[in-house]
């Protein structure tokens, strides 16, 4: 991995914090809103230029227009992954996982199991199996994982640890790590919902591939410490979950009241480049 991405990293978080000095943010009405007011300077963290289009959904499974454009930015803090890649040293954290070893081609990975979702619902391994198996049946932006044949299934082994299968005449321990890192862990049971109006034939010749990534008005439901508050063509502002499960895990809460991310539209200058620029409060 180069290593500019952790200098890279800190400078967003410098922005942010420089942004974040700008005075208060007034959020507006638009789509999705159901937020009107000012957010409070000292609670609230900014982000500028990394996202590109208006969001019109919170699918983490979408394909393209605004889901794709948000993938790798604001639902990293809307959904979470069992391990975290830290930028700084390269290393494989614990999170919602709470280990791995190798066993042969196989990788056994041991969950916590205080993990619950946004809506109170205990995490369960058949949550996590589904978040990985969702990417085989269905058409993500994670799809090619299965595609490439190093990954022979992912199955559970009891109430706290699954396994993911390699191919011995492909193997690719980097790859099989990489997905503890990558693919975003969501509740089997609301996708199940979803998939029983969208996807009638699930499983059968008939099934619908795309049901998932088309899926277009997702209410999260998910393990991460913030959920999305209010969007539109400006701006995304996302609020803490104080009910958060890592607060056990961590000793506390992040920081942030509230994240906001600026949208960048071509041609225009966000709020907070226009006040660095002018000099304005």
């Amino acid at each position: 991995m180069k290593k500019c991405f952790p200098l890279a990293l800190c400078l967003i978080l410098v922005a942010g914090m420089v942004l974040a000095g700008c005075g208060p943010q007034e959020a507006g009405e638009g789509r999705g809103a159901i937020y009107r007011g000012v957010l409070p300077r000292n609670e609230t963290m900014f982000f500028d230029g990394l996202t590109w289009s208006v969001p019109t959904r919170w699918n983490p499974y979408g394909i393209g227009g605004s889901s794709h454009n948000l993938w790798g930015h604001t639902f990293q803090a809307v959904f979470e992954t069992l391990f975290v890649f830290d930028l700084l040293d390269e290393s494989i954290n614990p999170h919602i996982g709470e280990s791995y070893t190798w066993d042969g081609y196989n990788l056994r990975v041991i969950i916590r199991r205080d993990v619950r979702f946004n809506n109170g619902a205990a995490l369960r391994i058949d949550d996590v199996v589904h978040s990985f198996v969702i990417h085989r049946d269905y058409n993500t932006p994670f799809s090619g994982i299965w595609a490439g044949d190093f990954i022979l299934d992912v199955v559970p082994i009891d109430e706290a640890s699954f396994e993911i299968r390699g191919n011995p005449q492909r193997f690719q321990p980097t790859k099989m790590l990489e997905i503890l890192c990558s693919f975003y862990i969501t509740s089997k049971v609301q996708w199940d919902e979803i998939l029983r109006e969208r996807d009638p034939d699930r499983g059968g010749p008939r099934s619908n591939r795309m049901a998932v990534a088309q899926e277009p008005k997702l209410e999260p439901i998910s393990t991460a410490s913030y959920r999305p508050l209010f969007w539109d063509e400006t701006r995304i502002v996302l609020e803490r979950d104080d009910n958060w499960w890592g607060t056990a895990k961590d000793g506390k809460l992040p920081v942030p009241r509230y994240l906001v991310f600026n949208v960048g539209i071509p041609g225009r200058r966000s709020q907070p480049q226009q006040a660095i620029l002018t000099g304005s409060p």
